[in-house]
This record gives structure tokens, C-alpha cells and sequence, in this order.
């Protein structure tokens, strides 16, 4: 399904280089449209600390335990499509949907706290790998008229929403001491979700940041009026 949208979103423009142009109530051409746009944030030109990423350090709290995560590298945002939107042109409301391949995350670690009733604190080397995600930004936008009298487009304020549609695999060296069985234990089993939803929401809002800055300078270059039948 993946590799068919983005033969479409790659179609969007048609062979003799004319751009069709979306009504705004065509929601399937708007999805193509989105995708053809995400594309050129990963161009030499736009990608702005896109993939990889880099993040200077993310930070969760559990019952028993509190961790840092620092010196982070995260790639696969490159695999993401948007599948599916909303939008309400007169209340600036722009909700999409992705669908992503999988994530790789690594970097260094520090977690403090209680191991069966024993204060601990330990620190290492991570990596967190991911298949399937979903993620659900729901955005606000403007329509900014330039001196030339076009429309461009430009994303405000966000929230986001993300959800893995698989196990996600967890590595973080020296937990417990290095021991391995009790460190394999805490990382099985229903633990890594407790990580993982813990963790992600920082790291979709320092993510989405990213993009939208990039999604932003691509706007700059795109008129509306190019695009759409406004």
C-alpha cells in the first residue's frame, strides 16, 4: 500500500509537467498533494535535522524509575506517507494521519530509581527499533498573502498523537549491572510499552518541530494558487 501511494503521490504532477490542481473538497488529491510535499523535506536543500534527526535528550518518569535519554540519533521519518486527512479551511484546522515504516533510535542513557526495592542508578549505550507507527498530528494553520498577492501556506501550533502498531524492540546495555537475564526481563514481556509510551509523545513533539520547520520553507516556494482551485 505504501510503495502504491507513493507511485501516485510521484504521479501528481503529470508527465508533460502541468500541476493538477485539487479541488478543496477532493480529499484524495489533497493526501497526494501532502506526500508531494513531505517528499522535498528530505531534499538536500530542505532537510533541516530531519533524517536523521538529532535530539539533544528526552526525559521520562515511571513509578520506580526516572530516565534521560541523551546524544539521540533517529532516522525512518522517511518512511512515512500520510494516509488519510482532515481539514476545515475555515476554522484552519488541518488533522493527517501517518502511516510509518519503523523507527531507529540510539544514544546514551541514565536511569535512576528502584530495582525490587534496592536504589539503583545505571547509564549506557540505547537503541529502541520499531516496525509499523502511526502518528496523528493535529495542526493549525494560516494563509499568508505575499507582496506578489499569492497564498501560501503555513503551519502554526500542533499536538500529536502516536501509536505503535507493533512490538517495539528495546536494548539498553549495562541495565542492571549488566546482568542479563533481569535486564531482558524488565525490557519483555509488557515493559516496553510502559518505555515507549512513556517516551514517544516527547519524542513525536521534538520530532514535529523539526518538520514543521522544514514543511514550513517548503510552503514558501509552493503558491496555492498553483495547486489548488482556491
Amino acid at each position: 500500500m505504501l510503495t502504491t501511494l507513493l507511485l501516485l503521490s510521484c504521479a501528481f504532477f503529470s508527465a508533460s509537467g502541468e500541476k493538477e490542481k485539487c479541488k478543496i473538497t477532493d480529499k484524495q488529491c489533497i493526501v497526494l498533494f501532502s506526500n508531494s510535499v513531505f517528499e522535498k523535506i528530505f531534499e538536500a536543500d530542505n532537510n533541516q535535522n530531519i533524517d536523521p534527526m538529532y535530539i539533544e535528550f528526552v526525559e521520562g518518569n515511571f513509578p520506580d524509575r526516572k530516565i534521560k535519554l541523551t546524544n539521540i540519533s533517529m532516522t525512518g521519518y522517511n518512511t512515512c506517507k500520510v494516509f488519510d486527512l482532515y481539514w476545515d479551511i475555515e476554522q484552519s484546522l488541518l488533522n493527517l494521519e501517518f502511516y510509518c515504516l519503523g523507527f531507529s533510535i540510539n544514544g546514551q542513557y541514565e536511569m535512576s530509581g528502584l530495582a525490587v526495592t534496592v536504589p539503583t542508578e545505571e547509564k549506557g549505550k540505547f537503541t529502541i527499533d520499531t516496525k509499523s507507527y502511526k502518528l496523528m498530528p493535529n495542526t493549525t494553520f494560516e494563509l499568508v498573502q505575499t507582496v506578489g498577492n499569492k497564498t501560501l501556506f503555513h503551519l502554526k501550533d500542533f499536538n500529536v498523537k502516536v501509536s505503535p502498531l507493533e512490538k517495539v524492540a528495546l536494548h539498553f546495555t549495562n541495565l542492571y549491572n549488566g546482568q542479563e537475564i533481569p535486564s531482558a526481563k524488565f525490557l519483555a514481556q509488557e515493559h516496553w510499552r510502559n518505555i515507549i509510551y512513556t517516551l514517544q509523545d516527547k519524542f513525536a513533539s521534538t520530532c514535529f518541530k523539526n518538520v514543521y520547520v522544514a514543511l514550513n520553507k517548503v510552503f514558501t516556494t509552493m503558491p496555492l494558487e498553483e495547486y489548488f482551485e482556491l
